[in-house]
């Protein structure tokens, strides 16, 4: 995987601002410059943000179609480091929550008031699982300073 590649889906992942996602436009070789210049003097709106992860997406080689997926999910805590050890239980929890019915998944969001973009399956489940991957996480760092 590319380089630049890398970076943009780390942005789309992770980040999401338009102050960030011009920086990274602006960083990147073979941006277009008409654009670039456009973009410094665009604000932040809905319309423009889609604007940015498009050409974002086009000078990384991704289609619309996967742009639009990682930007329509959960935001992915930089925070959440995932051990080894970690990991048979995390593939376990995926499992378990991608069984949650709707209805129940949309509740548990609610209720923990976790940040989701849409109400799809999808991001809810991301949502969650990167809840119970935080607290998993916060839960080891006790033990260890015990």
């Amino acid at each position: 995987m590319s380089s630049i590649k890398n970076k943009v889906q780390d942005y789309l992942k992770k980040d999401r601002s338009f102050n960030n996602g011009r920086q990274l436009y602006n960083s990147l070789i073979g941006h277009n410059r008409a654009y670039a210049r456009r973009l410094s003097a665009l604000t932040e709106s809905d319309e423009n943000t889609k604007t940015l992860f498009y050409e974002l997406g086009k000078l990384a080689g991704l289609d619309e179609r996967v742009i639009n997926s990682i930007s329509s999910t959960a935001l992915v805590s930089s925070e959440a480091v995932v051990t080894k050890e970690q990991e048979g239980t995390v593939d376990i929890l995926k499992e378990q929550v991608e069984s949650i019915a709707y209805p129940k998944l949309k509740s548990l969001v609610s209720e923990l008031n976790l940040e989701v973009t849409d109400q799809k399956k999808l991001s809810l489940q991301a949502a969650y699982l990167e809840y119970l991957r935080l607290m998993s996480n916060q839960e080891s760092e006790q033990k260890k300073s015990n």
